[in-house]
């Protein structure tokens, strides 16, 4: 029955609430005059029309009952009727939540003290929100939720009303991710408050780390939420206390090896947070197989801007090898996401072929030629100039004389010259000039080894004297005529200290490898007797061990020095008493020196040209409005040669051609040049260094690097709780901790309102309006038929 009555009147049921009352109102009512005046003349029109009628009188009243219905159905229609049903409206509590949707977010937390389990912030707001907390779901029952997030903008995502679920919010929130350029608690605070003018706006939780990086003041947010008293309730996400972080930011290796050789892995580390030194296990392993390669344990200084590190190893197959390094996470890190870098490496099996030439059978001769046929990555052939005709001739490739065409010359990679005599009749002055070439055109290596006989003065006016990385000198003689009785201890220089050659200490029984021990290997090892004085370095030469107190005009006399000849390596070493490393020490120290010697000597006549420089950044992050530092580092002081500045290109990503800039020396014997430039916008960036100054056959280097827009946002990326509880106590609200969210939701007032909503439902245009209409008159045609009137 209430169907047929809702669908008469053209109502809908579902409109209807608990508690509301019906009633009947004419919505226009008429003044009584007007009515009764029409209601008189009614019935006097229907009198008049059925008092003339010739039938009996109970029909002539039914008809006229009939037709004065009609015309008060037309008259009432004319007051427009309508049911009112009356009802209070209730407007619930409008409450506006705030989650911070900036790239500091993206930080990862360590979820307990004592663990390593993390979490990034947006997944603890998140969580906060909808997951285990659900703080939209115990605010929704009666109040309505606007649910924001901000960066360096603010946006609503969902409205939610009282009562319903949140399920969209869950959406919104799922397609949401931590990655805006700034943090602006202030300016999203005034865009809810603008929002929110004249309505019923409780309270406003945020949820933050309230890094605020925006130049917004957070005044005006205030002052107004104090006027309006809206408290502003704030969840901090995230550690306040500084962030204690490892990470690697960047790896690289020489980009060649060779199977079996200890090669190296070079790492840039910083440790941020941590009071003092900090104990690191760096773990190198093949990223391909998960293979252990090498295990260093080291310590580093929060107070240093970044610790240049090396892990050594032993490759055993050739190759591509992919390289992973990482330092293992500690249980206080709070950030274990970059703790990883990977680098390539291409690992070679082919053997450096080298060509030993001596004059007398001295110590240094003898424990060399083993050395030399003891290594199974070499081949070699070694010349004895004073050995009879007949005698048999070491090496693996046996020679009985000295290449005589550069064919034969090519077919080696090193070259190494004992206490032999460059005038003698055993190489002829064309031969000199082919071992010119060999090294300046081909990229041959050639090595020097000082003798008591024939010292540097005898390469003066040959063509092997622009070969030396020393000055040539006639004065170059022997230090001693008499028996020399005590030894000294050469020194290491800062060059010496860094370079490969002469980090030997190593633990070979550790598996599967160590690094070098910080010191000084040369002071523990057995001294050295004599030595060839020279009067100092050739320019670009690079001085790596020196007398400790012997000076020429140049200062220390250099002892062992490394330099380049065109695309060759050229090496010096002024004294043959390396042999005494085997004093109570075995072949270990002996071989590994030498052998790193041919290696460093024959790698690019062996694997063609090698890149001798490298460009980078120095910083690990990059931004907009703070300077970029460009740095070219050389391989070696030969490499970077006497160029005071060096070219470089920077482009964006498409190719644009952004700036030119010039990288100058940071200082005249540096192997470093250095420029900056301040990027403009964010972006992927390629520098291109032209080096061919100084290395011809170099290719440009080149190194790409991305400009943050939101690297400020992990500048300081300790949460402020600071500044979110001085806007929750200057407003009345509270700052709580993502445990304690649920807290709130008592603390938040009752604003909701009652407002009178009476639902109207007009009757003078409905179905059952008309039904009144036509019944009346159907009836009083149905009778006047019956009896015959019509």
């Amino acid at each position: 029955m209430n169907r047929i009555i809702h669908w008469l009147i053209g109502f809908d049921p579902r409109r209807l609430e608990p508690g509301g009352k019906w009633a009947f109102r004419l919505l226009t009512p008429p003044e009584p005059w007007v009515l009764a005046t029409g209601l008189v003349l009614a019935i006097a029109v229907v009198a008049l029309c059925y008092s003339r009628e010739a039938t009996r009188r109970w029909p002539r009243v039914l008809l006229a009952f009939c037709r004065l219905s009609a015309l008060l159905v037309v008259m009432g229609l004319f007051s427009q009727p309508a049911l009112v049903y009356t009802r209070n409206q209730v407007y619930p509590t409008a409450v506006a939540v705030l989650v911070d949707r900036s790239a500091s977010m993206a930080l990862a937390e360590r979820t307990t003290p004592d663990t390593g389990s993390h979490q990034t912030r947006w997944q603890l707001a998140t969580n906060t929100l909808v997951g285990s907390s659900k703080l939209l779901e115990q605010l929704s029952p009666h109040r309505e939720i606007a649910l924001w997030d901000f960066a360096d903008s603010a946006r609503m995502l969902v409205n939610i009303k009282s009562g319903e679920d949140d399920t969209v919010a869950r959406k919104e929130i799922a397609a949401d991710q931590p990655a805006g350029p700034r943090t602006d608690v202030a300016g999203a605070l005034n865009a809810v408050l603008d929002a929110s003018r004249g309505g019923r706006l409780a309270a406003v939780v945020v949820l933050s780390d309230g890094r605020q990086t925006a130049p917004t003041s957070i005044e005006p947010a205030v002052a107004e939420a104090v006027e309006r008293r809206v408290p502003i309730h704030t969840i901090v996400v995230g550690s306040s206390r500084g962030r204690r972080d490892i990470a690697i930011v960047r790896a690289w290796t020489d980009g060649d090896a060779f199977v079996g050789d200890f090669t190296s892995i070079n790492a840039r580390v910083v440790a941020d947070g941590y009071a003092g030194p900090v104990p690191v296990t760096l773990e190198l392993r093949d990223a391909a197989t998960g293979g252990l390669l090498a295990l260093r344990r080291v310590e580093i200084d929060p107070r240093k801007p970044a610790a240049d590190l090396e892990l050594r190893f032993r490759p055993t197959q050739p190759g591509k090898l992919r390289l992973r390094l990482t330092a293992l996470p500690r249980a206080d890190e709070d950030d274990s996401e970059n703790n990883s870098a990977e680098a390539s490496l291409l690992v070679h099996d082919e053997k450096i072929r080298v060509l030993y030439v001596d004059a007398e059978p001295r110590f240094e001769y003898r424990f060399l030629k083993n050395t030399l046929l003891r290594e199974p990555t070499l081949e070699s052939s070694i010349l004895l100039l004073s050995a009879a005709r007949d005698f048999p001739q070491d090496g693996t490739h046996p020679i009985r004389r000295f290449p005589v065409s550069p064919q034969e010359l090519a077919e080696y990679q090193v070259v190494i010259l004992g206490d032999i005599d460059p005038r003698g009749d055993w190489i002829s002055p064309a031969q000199l000039r082919m071992l010119a070439d060999f090294v300046s055109s081909r990229g041959g290596g050639i090595a020097f080894i000082a003798g008591e006989h024939n010292t540097l003065a005898r390469l003066l006016g040959t063509p092997l004297e622009k070969l030396v990385p020393v000055r040539v000198s006639a004065d170059s003689k022997p230090t001693a005529t008499s028996p020399i009785t005590e030894s000294f201890t050469p020194h290491l220089t800062a060059a010496g200290r860094r370079h490969p050659l002469f980090r030997l200490d190593v633990d070979y029984s550790e598996t599967p490898g160590a690094a070098e021990k910080p010191t000084d290997v040369l002071s523990r090892l057995p001294g050295w007797y004599w030595f060839a004085p020279a009067p100092g370095a050739v320019p670009g030469a690079e001085i790596l061990v020196e007398h400790p107190s012997q000076v020429s005009s140049d200062g220390p006399v250099p002892l062992v020095a490394l330099g380049r000849y065109g695309a060759g390596r050229t090496y010096y070493q002024g004294t043959d008493d390396t042999w005494r490393w085997r004093q109570h020490q075995g072949e270990g120290y002996y071989d590994a020196y030498w052998v790193k010697v041919i290696r460093l000597l024959g790698r690019e006549a062996r694997l063609g040209p090698l890149h001798r420089w490298r460009l980078e950044t120095d910083q690990r992050q990059n931004r907009i409005g703070e300077p970029i530092h460009l740095v070219l580092t050389a391989e070696d002081a030969a490499t970077a040669g006497t160029s005071q500045e060096l070219s470089a290109r920077l482009t964006a990503d498409d190719g644009d051609l952004i700036e030119s800039i010039k990288l100058q020396r940071t200082d005249p014997s540096a192997r470093t040049f250095d420029a900056s430039f301040w990027p403009s916008a964010p972006g992927r960036y390629r520098a291109t260094a032209d080096v061919s100054v100084e290395t011809p056959s170099h290719p440009p280097v080149t190194a790409t690097f991305e400009v943050d827009a939101d690297a400020e946002e992990r500048t300081q990326p300790a949460a402020d709780r600071d500044f979110l509880q001085m806007i929750s106590a200057r407003t009345g609200g509270k700052c709580v901790d993502p445990a304690d969210a649920a807290s709130l939701v008592n603390l938040i007032p009752d604003r909701s309102i009652l407002v009178p909503d009476d639902l109207v439902q007009p009757l003078w245009d409905t179905k059952f309006a008309l039904l009144l209409f036509v019944l009346p008159i159907t009836l009083e045609w149905i009778v006047r038929k019956l009896r015959g009137l019509a």
